[in-house]
């Protein structure tokens, strides 16, 4: 092609002609450097096996007269890249082996002692006592007193209940559990006694579990009375001012309305298809509030960082307040003020107080000096209110008055899961439960 162009330009004469020869000579070099360049990328690609690089063969993608240029320069090429590209020794690092840890927990409760600092232990500051703790065969997941104060049911990861006389904590009394529970082992995720009329004793413990099941136990014989199944993940549970119905909520963001006298269903409430109103959850849920003074009316709240206000009259959520991140029983409802209390699982407004008719934010509750994840908040009485959590892992008394705190326990080795309050005549001190892995501490509070 070269020699015709040549041979047309030497006829022609002119100008252009000599311009288009220039041009056409440039374009050949270009593609004699680009053929060089080529073969010095597949060099290097291909120095990873010299025998590859032996056995390949070579593309001539330039013309005759620069054969002998490529071939030299892809022989210096490979010699260069086979002198380069011979293994070194690497660098000796020193040895080390793990052995695997006999006991899994075990191996996390010295984890959780190493974070906070070996040797230290539970330390109370101002106006708690740790009055007993109370060691569980496995990992403690609910808890809560009697109306009187007299027994504590503790909820556990296998299935099992076991029943406490506050008086002798230590020691368990029954142990709630039968075929269902031995042959599902499910989790009991929430339990608590069947509300009776002022002055009486409840002798039935509610308790709900991670497939669905409710059972109402006889918790003093230990015989189950009734068995339910929902099949739905129950994750929350509570009952009406007037301890005729009680409520459970989950993993569907569905509240069921159960009749306690009969055990039948008697509503549904969840949000409606229209997704822009928002009138109820569309993720798990894991806390209900009755109100308690007024029978119809619920509060929920979970994962979708609402707080959804219930009129058990109506399917849909009548109104809601957007913010706090719930993941345990943090949601608590003041019978003198009309306040809201949530616990959020987050470090930044982790506590929070709100007016109940209005659905304001009255105040953040700061952390103190120790910022903390919350899991649990309750009321304790007019004056103050219990809240625990993760992170720092401690057990805070507040002042719902100041929004300071009065008292605490301090250095748990893991974060609390749930806890319970008690305010009543009978004890002498308002009392506080709080459980983590596989222990539950009792303590007494004082003004």
């Amino acid at each position: 092609m070269l020699q015709g162009l040549k041979g047309v330009f030497h006829r022609d004469k002119n100008k252009a002609g000599a311009n288009l020869l220039k041009q056409a000579s440039s374009s050949q070099k270009r593609r004699v450097s680009d053929v060089g360049e080529d073969s010095q990328r597949r060099v290097r690609i291909s120095d990873v096996s010299s025998d590859r690089l032996q056995a390949e063969p070579r593309r001539n993608d330039g013309p005759s007269q620069s054969n002998g240029q490529s071939n030299q320069l892809n022989s210096s090429l490979t010699a260069s890249s086979r002198l380069t590209m011979e293994p070194r020794p690497l660098p000796k690092r020193k040895s080390f082996s793990v052995e695997p840890p006999a006991n899994a927990e075990q191996s996390s409760q010295s984890l959780a002692l190493a974070m906070l600092g070996e040797g230290k232990q539970l330390q109370t500051d101002g106006m708690v006592k740790v009055a007993t703790s109370i060691s569980t065969p496995s990992e403690v997941m609910c808890c809560r007193f009697s109306s009187r104060g007299n027994y504590l049911a503790i909820g556990m990861v296998t299935g099992s209940t076991s029943i406490h006389h506050t008086d002798t904590a230590a020691s368990q009394m029954v142990l709630l559990q039968d075929s269902d529970t031995l042959e599902r082992c499910m989790p009991v995720t929430c339990s608590k006694f069947v509300p009776v009329p002022e002055g009486k004793a409840s002798s039935v413990l509610l308790s709900t579990y991670g497939d669905g099941l409710i059972k109402f136990w006889r918790f003093q014989t230990g015989d189950c009375l009734q068995t339910l199944d929902v099949d739905e993940q129950v994750l929350a549970l509570s009952f009406d001012c007037l301890g005729k119905y009680f409520q459970i909520a989950g993993e569907d963001g569905i509240i069921r309305v159960f009749d306690v006298a009969t055990g039948t269903q008697a509503g549904r409430l969840s949000a409606s298809s229209n997704h822009a109103l928002n009138d109820g959850h569309r993720s798990r849920v894991f806390a209900l509030a009755g109100h308690p003074l007024t029978p119809h009316e619920l509060l929920s709240a979970g994962w979708d960082n609402t707080v959804q206000f219930w009129d058990m009259r109506h399917p849909h959520a009548v109104r809601r307040i957007y913010g706090p991140h719930i993941c345990g029983e943090g949601l608590s409802i003041d019978p003198f003020t009309n306040h809201i209390v949530t616990a959020s699982w987050r470090r930044r407004q982790a506590l929070q107080i709100w007016d109940y008719g209005s659905g304001e934010l009255i105040t953040d509750l700061q952390p103190d000096t120790y910022e903390s994840m919350q899991t649990c908040a309750q009321f304790m009485g007019k004056d103050f209110l219990a809240a625990s959590g993760g992170f720092s892992n401690i057990i805070r008394v507040i002042d719902s008055r100041t929004y300071m705190t009065n008292g605490m326990v301090r250095n748990l080795p893991q974060s609390v899961r749930c806890q319970d309050v008690l305010v009543c005549e009978d004890k002498q001190f308002p009392r506080v439960v709080a459980c983590y892995g596989s222990e539950a501490l009792l303590m007494d509070t004082w003004h």
